[in-house]
C-alpha cells in the first residue's frame, strides 16, 4: 500500500528497474515499453502521456 509521496518515488523506481535487475537491458531508458524515457528524463513518446505524478520526482539531474 503507498501511503505517502516517497512510497510512491520507490514503488516507481522499483518497477523502472525491474528490466535491468532482470538483465535485460543495462539501463532502465534502454527497455522498449518503460515510460522512464519520459517520466524521468522528461523526453517525449507518443505512446507516454505525462505522468500527472511527475512533479512529485524532480527534475531530470536534480
Amino acid at each position: 500500500m503507498i501511503e505517502a509521496d516517497s512510497d510512491l518515488i520507490v514503488c516507481r523506481r522499483d518497477i523502472a528497474l525491474n528490466p535491468v535487475r532482470a538483465r535485460m537491458v543495462p539501463a532502465a531508458e534502454e527497455y522498449r515499453w518503460s515510460s522512464d524515457r519520459c517520466n524521468a528524463l522528461g523526453l517525449t513518446d507518443p505512446v507516454v502521456g505525462l505522468d500527472q505524478d511527475s512533479g512529485h520526482l524532480g527534475s531530470p539531474g536534480a
